[in-house]
């Protein structure tokens, strides 16, 4: 008997997820499911299929996101990436970002996949570590929602942070932590502040300043990884803070 081609099925609702798993089954495909919006996508590996599909209808920056995450990463990147559609105008960003993906709606997923698998992509499209975040706004980027606290540590004069931020900043645990740190000895300073400060599944934003705007810091993408890794945390998300400063999204890592 022929074996059952398998998917990675992500959709940012478990209960739509189960349907559409079982509707797949019924078409030939077993489902492997990932529906945790807030899980690094880092615990998806190794990812053992032969094709990953997203949903758009739900969530699709999130789905936008780990579409690009996929292909950075050499063991993913010849993968084929299914998108279910979404809303127009959102399902467009995406197509944008990811040209050679296939974009399908939920009635012709089956042969979507079947299309995809039997054609994958030569040369993937392997979008820039910045442009999935291009034109979303910074609370987006960082993360920050409705019921986010926000902590911030050495936060520059000169960084004004949009209302949506600001108006949940916290002296106390957060659920986002936002660290500036200009040298590597303030960032292993910050980080022992900043680690005592997380909330349980909390974010950690390591900042420092970018080599283009002059600066001069002796911290890169490199080395906050590094400090960061040493420290315990993993790194998942980098992201554009303004003119001056980038930024690399942590957690801590999951215990076994």
């Amino acid at each position: 008997m022929a074996r059952r081609q398998r998917v990675l099925l992500v959709h940012w609702h478990r209960e739509e997820a189960d349907t559409l798993a079982i509707a797949l089954r019924d078409t030939g495909y077993e489902s492997q499911l990932h529906f945790d919006a807030k899980a690094n996508p880092k615990s998806l590996l190794p990812i053992d299929v032969d094709a990953v599909v997203i949903s758009l209808r739900r969530l699709p920056s999130q789905g936008r996101e780990l579409g690009a995450w996929l292909r950075r990463r050499k063991e993913t990147r010849h993968l084929p990436l299914i998108y279910i559609i979404g809303d127009q105008e959102k399902t467009q960003r995406v197509q944008a970002l990811l040209p050679d993906a296939t974009f399908v709606s939920l009635d012709a997923l089956a042969e979507g996949i079947a299309q995809a698998v039997d054609n994958p992509p030569v040369t993937p499209v392997v979008p820039g570590a910045m442009d999935a975040y291009a034109g979303v706004s910074l609370p987006k980027k960082l993360g920050v929602k409705d019921d986010s606290s926000v902590l911030t540590l050495g936060l520059p004069a000169s960084l004004h942070l949009p209302q949506e931020i600001a108006s949940r900043v916290t002296d106390g645990p957060a659920s986002v932590v936002l660290a500036f740190c200009e040298t590597r000895a303030q960032m292993r300073e910050q980080l022992k502040e900043a680690m005592q400060q997380m909330l349980p599944d909390a974010r950690l934003w390591v900042c420092w300043q970018k080599q283009a705007s002059g600066a001069v810091t002796d911290l890169s993408e490199r080395e906050v990884r590094k400090i960061g890794l040493n420290q315990g945390l993993v790194d998942y998300k980098i992201a554009s803070i303004d003119q001056v400063w980038s930024g690399l999204c942590f957690a801590r890592r999951a215990k076994v």
